[in-house]
């Protein structure tokens, strides 16, 4: 089984750049890194793919990670929770 297709078919998504072509079907796809932050909180699902540095330079601090981990703590603060892993995608469901 596909790990994208646990998530719901009628569900938002925020995907990494790379999962955008497999997630184009869906009603409401925003692609993480040409999206706002506003964007990025109102969807259901977030899918990450954390080697994909481009992806995440806005959250990115100088002198530490390349942004994933700060946006992946952004977003647990926003109520999203682990939801499925395989590789190197990482998907987030929110909660509340």
């Amino acid at each position: 089984m596909n790990t994208l297709s646990l998530i719901p078919e009628d569900a938002s998504v925020t995907a990494s750049t790379f999962y955008t072509t497999a997630l184009s079907q869906r009603e409401l796809l925003y692609d993480l890194r040409h999206c706002s932050q506003e964007h990025l909180l109102s969807t259901d699902y977030i899918v990450l793919d954390p080697s994909a540095e481009s992806d995440f330079k806005a959250y990115a601090s100088p002198g530490r990670d390349n942004g994933c981990e700060a946006l992946t703590l952004l977003l647990e603060k926003q109520g999203y929770e682990p939801y499925a892993e395989a590789g190197d995608l990482i998907i987030l469901h929110r909660s509340r």
